[in-house]
């Protein structure tokens, strides 16, 4: 490219003074060398040798554009040699080819311009090509710029050179002042690279991953930095936490807090109630980036894009030339993976000496230095003679305090940690990061990189890797499969790369070490926003991927081709969820949750999954995106019966899967159709969703110092996704035993502290049987009854009466020192009911019911008594006569208990306990209207 020189600082930076033989600069910043005085022109070149530094430093390196197949480029050059009027002064013409070119070397493989290939005359330009005065200050410095639009179908590495020329004076008329317009004014080589892209990689973060995240592509390396955190380690919210890597102390924290899989990867439970972002089809994104606050998988996905190296018939001179980076593999270089390489073999600047001519060990590949990555170390090139680092300049708010650094000689972490400029704080901006160069870029930071925005796009570490490449913005589509349990959700990067886990440009600390004392912005991987395409940047000589895009309108992509589409802002951030759909339906699944604790009529039910599970995420400058996933409080209706009071006993599902999501992801080339097909994720995630839902009953000693034989029965009540259930009417019967309800708290043997929560016993409901003490569970789902009186042990029945459910512990004998539990009930406890309503002539044989399978999930049929011992041979129903009969069957036993209950409606009105003799038929006489049940006593 024309040659240039960096920035206000240049001389420190990049005079080549100041630079060894062995290492080339970094492409520079910033204005010309010259001071701009008001009504004046520029000076002549020969007053600012060498003339080539006094452009802007970035179009001095022929740094690539990168682009996927299909995509329009837009070339731009400008120049105190380029007229911004060429016809009204001396009259210039453009000339645009293409050179090297590795893709298909066919006709129809070739780069085309949007208009003329060849000549542009400025009177008679064809499609893109013109020649236009730039609006950026960076460049407005009586310059004129020229620029043409190309693409490609295919994949591959052009060459493009622009040749500026003016008109001589005097001649022969060709010109439009009279001359022959024949005179070189300008020249410079453009690099593009379309690619096609490689399937998309999905992998689940973690902790880990987010406190040491790795460089971009496939062969990046793992961040080794370590927090300066004085607080290190230190303890947040009751647990000690040390400070490695990219986090703080309160990042991991916050981290942890955010994440719902940090014990198992990819298993979580239900949300908590309230807590629920159901997909909303009223909004534009339908709730998907209403991110969910906790219990959060993270998702991270990964593009790379490769193109070929081909030469034409028996011509080997590509494949020659790209040998020497070793970085061809099967005729292909895949990036970000080989930008090292490549920038090694390829890069070049206009200032003298610094290309390595494809050969040596010289370091000409730092002139593709253009970015920050996640991966550095937490310093800044400045160190600052300030207390604090990060500290700017009063007289000039973009400059560091402290002594600048020759390039090479440091590296810089680019982050937000400008301040104020008056030391007072650590301020930080979201829009401005620091450099290696010792100074912040502009404020108003977003990509993509941009030669000619470079005072805000370009953000040098001092380190060459895979980060530096300019990876174009690649829509990827996550797809949960149709039954999946959660929802897909848009996270902002802001979060994911912040050192406290918070979003903010400035650290948040509550401890009383401030973070400042470090000198480090929070922000740390800039960018975080991006225009797309990148010539919305709203300056005049933008450059980059051009093209329609979705600005809210009707056809506002164009016709037959799908175009940019940013949810209609501009720029967009990083990772906003885009183009939202869900394959769930509403409603509820079918299994009741609980009656209303204050009896009010009808019950509540559990939901099926309403979710986002579709979207579309653009990857950023690395080729990588973040995608939330939540499994949210809906679930699929579970593998066990519901019983015809809607009850579900899903003790048998505890600690198991409740649902199961498979998360796969695909590409799409984002601008016109190509003749190529972006492959599906090589891979997908299953996300398990486990099941936390339990009734149990389990009998203590008390240990009471009176000396008497008093157990102590816990019934314990807990939702699906773990939460208590708080204020639940518990009823407890013992028939030949005394209960008492515990008031308060209780602590048992084991140090368990139980607490009903009422202070009191709760009042029987209507219909439940006077055998009956009632109470309410507490905050934590518990609640205690101390049980005595009984010589022979007692048989301990809990009705959970909101949900319908039994349970039931058979304590041998009273006081016993150890712990017994109820038998965890079957997967599937069909329950035996007898209607008999008036009118119902039914007097069959009610048999045991099939239980439904499921897979992995073992079905047992109803048993009667403790031991399994007996089983209802014959059920039958005599509705006119009011009665029921029922006959055991029994092995190892002549007799056990049954538990004998009767409903009118959703109301228990009667419960007894009876001992029935194997192979003897009972009749159990009930009212008219009633249902009974039979069940294990």
């Amino acid at each position: 490219m024309k040659a240039a020189l960096g920035s206000f600082a240049a001389a420190a930076i990049l005079g080549l003074g100041a630079v060894s033989a062995s290492a080339a600069p970094n492409p520079g910043e910033g204005t010309p060398g010259y001071p701009v005085v008001a009504g004046f022109s520029n000076p002549a070149p020969t007053s600012n040798n060498p003339f080539e530094q006094t452009e802007n430093g970035p179009q001095t390196a022929n740094v690539p554009t990168l682009a996927w197949v299909g995509e329009d480029v837009r070339l731009v050059a400008c120049d105190n040699a380029i007229e911004p009027l060429p016809f009204g002064g001396q009259f210039q013409q453009a000339e645009w080819n293409t050179n090297l070119w590795t893709g298909d070397q066919a006709t129809q493989g070739t780069p085309t311009f949007d208009g003329s290939q060849a000549t542009n005359l400025f009177i008679t330009n064809q499609g893109s090509a013109y020649f236009f005065a730039p609006n950026a200050p960076d460049n407005a410095y009586e310059k004129g710029c020229v620029s043409a639009d190309i693409s490609s179908l295919h994949p591959g590495l052009d060459t493009v050179t622009l040749n500026v020329y003016s008109e001589s004076l005097g001649g022969n008329n060709n010109g439009l002042n009279g001359g022959p317009v024949q005179t070189p004014v300008y020249s410079e080589q453009f690099n593009v690279i379309w690619m096609t892209a490689n399937a998309p990689k999905l992998s689940e973060a973690s902790l880990s991953s987010i406190e040491f995240p790795t460089q971009a592509g496939d062969n990046g390396a793992t961040s080794t930095a370590q927090f300066p955190d004085p607080r290190s380690p230190s303890t947040i919210g009751g647990t000690s936490y040390t400070a490695t890597g990219q986090l703080s102390a309160l990042g991991v924290y916050n981290a942890g807090q955010f994440l719902g899989d940090t014990a198992v990867l990819n298993q979580f439970g239900l949300d908590a109630w309230g807590a629920d972002t159901a997909y909303d089809p009223n909004s534009w994104d339908h709730g998907a980036n209403n991110t969910p606050a906790t219990n959060n998988g993270l998702i991270q996905v990964r593009v790379t894009g490769s193109f070929p190296i081909e030469d034409l018939g028996t011509d080997t001179t590509n494949a020659d030339y790209f040998s020497h980076c070793g970085c061809v593999v099967n005729g292909w270089i895949t990036l970000p993976n080989s930008w090292v390489p490549l920038a090694n073999l390829l890069a070049a600047s206009s200032t003298q000496n610094t290309s390595n001519n494809g050969v040596g060990g010289g370091q000409g590949g730092n002139l593709w230095d253009i970015h920050g990555g996640p991966t550095n170390t937490l310093t800044h090139a400045s160190t600052g003679s300030n207390s604090d680092p990060c500290r700017l300049d009063s007289a000039n708010p973009r400059i560091l305090t402290g002594p600048l650094q020759s390039f090479g000689a440091s590296i810089d972490a680019v982050d937000s940690c400008a301040n104020d400029g008056t030391g007072s704080g650590n301020g930080g901006n979201a829009f401005s990061f620091s450099r290696v160069f010792g100074d912040m870029t502009q404020f108003g930071t977003i990509g993509p990189y941009d030669p000619l925005a470079s005072n805000g796009t370009l953000l040098s570490d001092g380190r060459l890797n895979n980060d530096d490449a300019p990876m174009p913005a690649l829509p990827v589509t996550l797809t949960i499969g149709k039954g999946g349990v959660g929802g897909l959700y848009g996270v902002s990067k802001y979060l994911v790369y912040s050192h406290d886990f918070t979003g903010n440009a400035s650290p948040t600390d509550p401890d009383p070490q401030p973070l400042t004392t470090s000198g480090l912005g929070n922000l740390y991987n800039p960018f975080y926003q991006e225009y797309i395409p990148s010539t919305l940047r709203g300056i005049s000589e933008a450059s980059g991927i051009t093209g329609a895009y979705e600005g809210g309108r009707t056809a506002g992509s164009g016709d037959t081709f799908p175009g940019f589409s940013q949810g209609w802002t501009d720029p967009y951030t990083f990772w906003k969820a885009l183009n939202v759909s869900t394959t769930d339906t509403a409603g509820s699944n079918g299994c009741l949750r609980r009656l209303d604790v204050n009896n009010d009529p009808g019950p509540g039910y559990y939901q099926l999954p309403y979710y986002p599970t579709q979207l579309t995420v653009y990857t950023d400058e690395r080729g990588e995106a973040y995608v939330d996933y939540n499994p949210g409080t809906g679930f699929p209706t579970p593998p066990v019966a519901i019983d015809k009071d809607y009850g579900c006993d899903l003790q048998g599902l505890l600690g198991k899967n409740i649902g199961t999501s498979v998360i796969s992801a695909q590409t799409q080339y984002p601008y016109e159709s190509v003749p190529f097909i972006p492959p599906a994720g090589a891979n997908t995630i299953t996300k398990n969703v486990v099941s936390k839902w339990s009734k149990t009953l389990t009998a203590y000693p008390k240990d009471n110092l009176s000396s008497a034989d008093v157990s102590v029965v816990v019934a314990t009540a807990t939702d699906v996704n773990g939460q208590p259930f708080a204020n639940e009417i518990v009823c407890f019967s013992a028939p030949g035993a005394s209960l008492v309800i515990d008031a308060g708290k209780v602590v048992l043997p084991n140090g368990t502290v139980v607490d009903d929560g009422t202070g009191h016993t709760a009042a029987t409901p209507y219909g439940v049987g006077t055998t009956f003490e009632c109470g309410r569970t507490g905050d934590d789902g518990t609640i205690a009854v101390d049980v005595s009186g009984s010589a022979g042990g007692a048989d301990v029945v809990a009705f959970f009466w909101n949900e319908d459910l039994y349970r039931d512990v058979n304590i041998p004998t009273l006081g016993q020192q150890s712990t017994v539990t109820s038998t965890t009930p079957p997967t599937v406890i069909p329950a035996f009911r007898l209607n008999l309503d008036q009118g119902s002539t039914n007097s069959g044989t009610v048999t045991t019911p099939t239980a439904p399978s499921a897979p992995g999930i073992a079905i047992t049929p109803l048993a009667i008594g403790h031991g399994a011992s007996c089983k209802v041979a014959a059920l039958h129903m005599f509705a006119k006569r009011g009665y029921a009969t029922v006959r055991l069957s029994c092995t190892g036993t002549k007799s056990d208990y049954v538990m004998i209950r009767a409903f009118k409606g959703h109301k228990l009105v009667r419960t007894f306990k009876v001992k029935l003799r194997a192979g003897k038929t009972a009749r159990i006489h009930f009212a008219k209207g009633h249902r009974i049940t039979v069940s294990p006593a």
